[in-house]
């Protein structure tokens, strides 16, 4: 929210002060975590999306968007989500439980990372876990993993190589916790492995394929980062040219 609109909707200098603070702050947060974590490298979760678009993956590769800009309230929620991350991480280490916190692993075949929320010694198994928060009502209603959980979890088994996954989902209002054990299902991590395959011919071929494009409504348009890109063909081109460059250099 700008300063400007801060001041039309409310007129406390109290509340714009601390606000103001508050989202510097947020942004200051984003900048370290962006420092800590390597996204040089296409990982493993961007292939789980409900919405999976081909056009817009192989565009994340071609592109890479590093300073991509959130509002405040998105990353008030990233800041949630990590802290309950690292709550639950703690956990794993102080009762001997974790044999590795949020490494990174790689696979050469998919040319991709991986960094699961944890690898832990569980009911005398070593599990992949994967670490979810979730709002009050869709908990209570939760009856099995959620949908981009399972196929997170799915993915991080296939590479790092275990069979077995534990899904953690936290209650954001009462801290209550749902548990899911799943194990691997090679048909099911078989349709992630094929997107990265499709993303890994296109960038190989120097493509865009543009009639995988799936944003066919406006609003859909309007939410993917790649907006301005995608429908410019002026950009494509240029975006291709570099990227032909690239590859000729490397």
């Amino acid at each position: 929210m700008t300063l400007k609109n801060m001041l039309i909707k409310s007129k406390d200098i109290n509340q714009i002060s601390y606000e103001v603070k508050w989202h510097d702050y947020l942004r200051k947060w984003k900048k370290e975590q962006d420092i800590k974590r390597d996204n040089s490298e296409f990982h493993a979760s961007s292939l789980v999306d409900k919405n999976f678009c081909l056009v817009k993956a192989v565009l994340y590769e071609m592109v890479k968007i590093t300073d991509e800009v959130f509002p405040p309230s998105t990353l008030a929620r990233f800041i949630t989500g990590v802290d309950i991350h690292q709550k639950h991480q703690k956990f794993y280490k102080d009762f001997d439980m974790a044999y590795y916190i949020e490494k990174q692993f790689y696979s050469n075949f998919l040319k991709m990372t991986a960094t699961p929320d944890g690898i832990i010694k569980f009911m005398h198994n070593t599990v992949v876990v994967e670490i979810k928060s979730m709002d009050h009502f869709p908990f209570c209603k939760l009856k099995e993993p959620p949908l981009n959980a399972y196929w997170q979890a799915l993915i991080y088994m296939y590479i790092v190589g275990i069979p077995q996954a534990i899904i953690v989902i936290e209650n954001k209002n009462n801290q209550e916790l749902k548990i899911f054990k799943i194990n691997f299902d090679a048909e099911k991590a078989l349709k992630l492995i094929k997107r990265r395959v499709a993303i890994l011919k296109c960038l190989e071929k120097n493509m865009i394929p543009l009639s995988k494009r799936i944003c066919k409504k406006i609003n859909e348009r309007k939410r993917c980062k790649f907006k301005d890109i995608c429908f410019d063909k002026r950009k494509l081109r240029e975006i291709l040219r570099n990227n032909k460059n690239e590859s000729t250099r490397n």
